[in-house]
């Protein structure tokens, strides 16, 4: 029984809908048999009076059997039980065997399973509202469009016996209904008749007369327009046509044309809004990653947020709409839903993951299309790497074995840092991993500053120390991603080193063959200090092909790099063999032949990594590689030869010409002063960039802002002067002042999220942090100026 009480609801809305289903259909055949009945007579002038009583007759009669049969239509408790089933696929058949339960006995109670299963069904009827099936609301519909169509059917029985009377009185219209009059011999035909126009245009009225010109001509409007309910017909030339343009139409009318002792009917103008976009709000829920908090921005067209973003889009349009869809450049649709409590407006959910344009495609019940599709832009931005620099000493150094040297990177990340850190090794060693600092917020600059105590380390010359900034930070997938920088040295050099005044070698054939004997005599130094070099950007390779290949599986790149590095890596090999056999002491041989020993080593890591793409083996591979550079640069010369030639260029017997030595070079020329300033050639092309970028979006800010200042002084001379206006005509001229005053807000607020989108770009965002704020602000006052017009 309870079981029933809850299906006796849902049963009494099926047979309602029923009887109101069977009247639509009676009133759509009662509505068809009295326009076929119009139709004849305006086709033909055929009309009988019996005629009229046959529709209402057949319509009483069609009312009774429906009556009848939807009494009938009561469905029973089982088949309630499927239909419901079938909304709530959940139930699985709960409901239908809850109905068909019978105790064993009439006396015995039901059993514990049966009541169960009865128990079940009434608890899902307790959270899910059965109700749903058959809604009051569809019910409504129904009950509604009933009306409709009961009250067209009673205007055409009214009209098809109204209208052969008007004949007789004089006033009766033509045979094909054209929408003219007669008068004896007068005929007038008014076009356009029965009319629709859109809201806000005019309307031209002619009237055509077959006969004797009346000498006034006018036509009666109802209600008015404009302040007047009667306009003057103007004739047009020789022809027998007066006619009349009827301003502005902002709501239905009717008119007639009043000429001598006549006039026509009243012909109906109806008015209709295509269907357009009043204004578009959209919901920006975050990835839980960003620590963002729900924003919603109203009024808005574009948006620009990280990927992963879910954005619910709602669109309030002026008037409920049959269909509306976003339609983006590939063809690709978006249908959109009505939302239940306010049907003009309507919104779809959206996770972003590419950048798209969107148009707003509407239709309206009467197919009618939206005249202008308004663009929506949704732009993804990645959630990018933070940008992390090395700032000071910014390049490779050679220090004392009890120097202090401090190091210092700059970092900023779009949505903050996990942690931040440095780690250096010392050839030979395990690396050292320093935490510098734990959770920086979003957009904010920090400087990373690390000291570097080499006596603490017990540094000897001829070691090599090499190190690395680090950063930590969440990825799109939620996890934790980390950042290097690029990997710089510390070569620890002895506490002296001679550089000596060296013969300065004439001018000429001789002096050339004077420097290539040097040269030669050097050639093993010079050798060694190449090699070295090579090794060292061997080095610099490997450490960007671990910064690179971060992801779980290699870059398509992967294996020509991998292999480039170790064809350079055995051409170091090589040449490492030609050094050992031009080695003329027993203490360099030992040397090239521990070199040779860590390229061996790196060798084979290299080749591992090349054939099963494994990029952890690279870090063993890149410790045998700084190992190798280490033992090739204890192979340099203590002692330096400078000499100045003629053109004023200065070299080393052992290294001429070599960046390790050329800032002792130039220390030894004390006459030569140091430029402390960059000129404009020689500033950095990506900060002019960065620089041109920010003055024009602080152009586009002042520009903006002067706007707005202009607007909301002409609000004020506006308001005033609303309040001061006497007459209608005054006022209305004033509010249509403001509505293109707040058409100019509106556009202000495309161009301030327009610039906005801007300083979202990937290249603006961590440098324009505090103007973003800014130009949060003033869209906030921009959109409150907007409301208020």
């Amino acid at each position: 029984p309870r079981l029933c009480v809850r299906l006796a609801p849902i049963a009494y809305r099926y047979r309602q809908r029923a009887w109101w289903r069977g009247l639509i259909v009676c009133w759509l055949a009662g509505g068809l048999a009295g326009a076929g009945l119009i139709g004849l007579y305006l086709g033909t002038g055929w009309h009988h009076a019996a005629s009229v009583l046959i529709v209402p007759a057949a319509i009483g009669l069609g009312v009774l059997v429906v009556r009848r049969r939807s009494r009938r239509a009561s469905p029973t408790p089982r088949w309630l039980a499927r239909y419901i089933e079938r909304l709530y696929p959940e139930l699985d058949s709960r409901l239908s065997a809850a109905i068909e339960q019978e105790p064993p006995a009439p006396d015995e109670p039901l059993g514990y399973l049966q009541q169960r299963v009865i128990a079940e069904a009434l608890d899902h009827g307790s959270g899910k509202p059965w109700g749903r099936v058959l809604s009051v609301r569809r019910l409504d519909w129904t009950r509604r469009a009933h009306r409709v169509l009961l009250a067209c059917v009673v205007g055409l029985i009214v009209g098809a016996a109204v209208l052969p009377r008007m004949d007789a009185h004089g006033v009766a219209r033509d045979r094909w209904g054209l929408g003219g009059a007669a008068t004896g011999e007068l005929t007038v035909l008014v076009e356009p008749g029965d009319t629709t126009v859109e809201r806000g245009t005019g309307l031209v009225v002619l009237a055509r007369f077959d006969g004797p010109l009346p000498a006034d001509v006018t036509l009666a409007l109802e209600p008015s327009a404009e302040g007047s309910d009667r306009l003057t017909m103007a004739k047009s030339l020789d022809d027998p046509v007066f006619g009349v343009r009827i301003p502005a139409i902002e709501e239905p009318l009717s008119y007639r044309v009043i000429y001598g002792d006549g006039q026509t009917r009243a012909f109906r103008v109806d008015v209709f809004d295509h269907p357009a976009l009043e204004q578009a709000d959209a919901t920006l829920t975050y990835p839980e990653y960003t620590g963002l908090s729900e924003e919603v921005i109203e009024d808005t067209r574009n948006i620009s947020a990280v990927e992963e973003t879910q954005v619910t889009w709602r669109f309030r349009l002026n008037k409920s709409v049959a269909s509306a869809r976003l339609v983006a450049e590939d063809e690709s649709e978006i249908i959109l839903t009505v939302d239940d409590e306010e049907p003009a407006q309507y919104q779809t959910t959206m996770t972003l993951e590419e950048t798209r344009r969107y148009r707003l495609h509407l239709v309206d019940d009467d197919g009618r299309p939206n005249q202008r599709p308004p663009t929506f832009v949704v732009k993804v931005l990645d959630n990018r790497r933070p940008l992390l620099t090395a700032a000071f000493p910014g390049r490779d150094m050679r220090v004392t074995p009890i120097e202090e040297m401090v190091v210092e990177a700059k970092v900023v990340d779009d949505f903050g840092l996990q942690d931040y850190g440095v780690t250096y090794t010392l050839a030979g060693h395990e690396p050292t991993a320093v935490v510098l600092g734990r959770q920086a917020a979003a957009a904010t600059k920090l400087t990373l500053q690390h000291t570097l105590a080499f006596e603490q380390f017990d540094a000897r010359p001829d070691q090599l120390l090499s190190y690395y900034f680090w950063v930590d930070d969440v990825g799109p997938d939620g996890q934790v991603r980390r950042t290097f920088s690029d990997m710089f040295f510390a070569e620890v050099r002895p506490f002296e080193e001679v550089f000596r005044q060296g013969r300065q070698p004439p001018g000429g054939e001789q002096s050339r063959q004077q420097q290539q004997q040097q040269q030669g005599q050097q050639g093993g130094a010079q050798g060694a200090e190449k090699l070295a070099e090579l090794q060292k950007q061997i080095v610099n390779a490997t450490w960007k092909l671990i910064r690179r290949e971060t992801g779980s599986v290699t870059t398509p790149e992967w294996d020509d790099d991998v292999t480039l590095v170790q064809e350079s890596q055995q051409d170091a090999l090589d040449r490492a063999g030609e050094l050992k056999e031009k080695a003329q002491d027993g203490e360099a041989a030992k040397l090239i032949e521990a070199v040779e020993s860590q390229m061996e080593t790196a060798l084979s890591h290299l080749s591992r990594a090349a054939e099963a793409e494994d990029v952890s083996t690279l870090h063993p591979a890149l410790a045998a590689e700084q190992s190798a550079y280490e033992a090739l640069l204890k192979l340099r010369a203590r002692e330096h030869q400078v000499s100045q030639g003629q053109s004023g260029s200065s070299g080393s017997s052992g290294q001429a010409g070599s960046s390790r030595s050329q800032r002792q070079l130039d220390q030894l020329r004390l006459n030569n002063e140091r430029n402390r300033y960059e000129t404009r050639s020689q500033a950095s092309p990506s900060q002019d960039a960065a620089q041109r970028e920010q003055s024009q979006v602080l152009n586009r800010l002042r520009d903006l802002a002067r706007r707005q200042s202009d607007l909301n002084q002409r609000l004020q001379e506006l308001e005033a002067a609303l309040q001061e206006a006497e007459t209608e005509a005054q006022r209305e001229d004033l509010r249509r002042r403001l509505a293109r005053l707040r058409d100019e807000e509106r556009e202000m607020l495309r161009d301030v999220d327009e610039l906005r989108e801007r300083m979202n770009e990937p290249a603006n965002r961590m440098e324009m942090a505090e103007a973003n704020r800014q130009l949060e602000e003033t869209r906030s006052n921009v959109r409150r100026t907007s409301e208020a017009l």
